[in-house]
């Protein structure tokens, strides 16, 4: 499963079938928890889960449900709060689509072809 994916340091949570679609659940297995605005340690807070169009998989429509890690820096004199972690190799911030899905469609819509049509 993880060879669906393609990174490292992904781990697959579960494969199912939504109606035609297939949901592959993932997470990340290293994240930084470290405040990105005064470098003190985070908790997690929440465990959000985000989903996203990605290529279709043997000829059926997939999407990713990405586990994130939501953290609550521990310090209380912090400005920052909380944060989420993100990984530009899986999707953009505030995408609906995952990075390699991002990719196929710019290159398809570059060759002409109408991005609407492509869906499998």
């Amino acid at each position: 499963m993880e060879a669906l994916v393609g990174l490292k340091d992904v781990r697959v949570l579960a494969y199912r079938r939504v109606g035609p679609d297939v949901e592959l659940v993932i997470e990340q297995t290293a994240v930084q928890r470290l405040c990105p605005t005064c470098g003190g340690r985070g908790q997690i807070k929440e465990r959000p889960t985000v989903r996203y169009v990605d290529l279709p998989v043997y000829g059926q429509p997939m999407r990713l449900a990405w586990r994130k890690h939501r953290f609550i820096c521990r310090r209380q004199d912090c400005p920052g709060a909380s944060w989420t972690c993100a990984d530009h190799r899986i999707a953009a911030k505030n995408c609906l689509l995952t990075t390699r899905c991002a990719k196929w469609a710019t290159m398809q819509v570059g060759t002409g072809r109408a991005v609407f049509r492509c869906r499998a």
